[in-house]
């Protein structure tokens, strides 16, 4: 049995172990610039208006960026479990494992993905989502390393519906089955997905690939062309490739 005792202080040294990566102290040079007010800065939580006199949410990025998750109150909720190990997952998966879809009444389903279960980092989940609309009223979906927990916490539960059927998929955790179900995958239904990750079997779930195309999405994967660009109006870069192809 492990016990664990958990004080302010150790709290504290926890938290900030999520955001110091290492020697590097970057939090802390990041607030010595906010200190000397050389960064406008602002809180990336879908109510933090509610805990700011601040100007906030779309206004904050004139209308480009919409804060979606997490809120305050479930962000509090998750601090506590940040890196704790009692419940560190292995997210490599099967190469081999069922990647079949069927579709039930029109949905997506895959065993796969409803036998996986959600992912049960609280790290993962405090992932900040949000979305990117451009002028040309696209939506572009970034969800970090979230699942479903998260999307269930949204604090505007009209939040919910502005992500179905939206145009570009940042899909989560490298593509991994723990955080893309089958009802996520069916109510996002997005036009494009993009996933950054090494190989299948190495968080990257076939399943998850396959679910998705059966929605009539066009996936691309980092694993098979290495790093890729989407850009709209804007110059290439000698350092990035096109995609070739899709999965």
């Amino acid at each position: 049995m492990v016990k664990r005792i958990r004080t302010h202080g150790s709290l504290v040294v926890k938290a900030r172990s999520v955001y110091d990566l290492g020697d590097n102290k970057n939090m802390l040079d990041i607030l010595d610039e906010l200190g000397n007010k050389k960064l406008i800065w602002t809180e990336p939580f879908s109510d933090a208006g509610k805990y700011s006199d601040k100007p906030y949410s779309v206004d904050a990025f004139d209308n480009h960026i919409e804060v979606l998750g997490p809120s305050v109150t479930y962000y509090e909720q998750l601090v506590p479990d940040f890196r704790n190990e009692l419940k560190k997952k292995d997210y490599t998966t099967d190469e081999n494992e069922d990647a079949s879809i069927t579709l039930i009444e029109g949905r997506v389903y895959s065993k796969t993905l409803d036998d996986a279960g959600d992912d049960p980092s609280s790290h993962n989940q405090s992932s900040v989502i949000f979305i990117f609309k451009p002028d040309d009223g696209k939506k572009f979906l970034f969800m970090g390393d979230a699942g479903r927990d998260a999307i269930d916490h949204f604090f505007y539960e009209e939040d919910k519906y502005k992500i179905k059927g939206i145009y570009w998929l940042k899909v989560p955790h490298h593509g991994s089955k723990y955080n893309m179900d089958n009802w996520m995958i069916d109510h996002l239904r997005p036009k494009n997905a993009f996933i950054s990750t090494e190989k299948v079997g190495h968080y990257l779930s076939q399943a998850v690939v396959n679910a998705l195309k059966k929605c009539d999405c066009k996936v691309c994967s980092t694993h098979k062309h290495g790093s890729v660009w989407h850009h709209c109006g804007t110059t290439s870069r000698d350092d990035y490739s096109s995609i070739i192809s899709f999965l």
